[in-house]
């Protein structure tokens, strides 16, 4: 199984967790991640099997995926980024 936090899947959950609720295509997943559609469906089965994208909706003959909200792992790590982003913002203040 490939490491759950690879570079690219980074990139990926930063598109995902910036829009939570947009559908994307796997190719438009992978230019708004700034990856190769190689580099996407080489890192795709780990996206699955952690359950951290699921289909959103089939349009013609694409499938949009999103972020998936009742996965444990991406709201464990929406509660990180938030406590990052949290701290950030007293340092700024202070």
């Amino acid at each position: 199984m490939n490491q759950i936090l690879n570079p690219t899947i980074e990139k990926i959950m930063d598109v995902l967790l910036d829009h939570p609720n947009v559908g994307y295509s796997k190719k438009e997943l992978a230019e708004a991640a700034g990856i190769s559609r190689s580099a996407l469906y080489n890192s795709w089965e780990t996206l699955e099997e952690n359950k951290i994208v699921r289909e959103k909706k089939k349009y013609g003959g694409t499938t949009l995926y999103r972020l998936n909200p009742d996965s444990d792992l991406v709201n464990h790590l929406g509660k990180i980024i938030d406590s990052e982003i949290t701290a950030e913002k007293k340092e700024i203040e202070a």
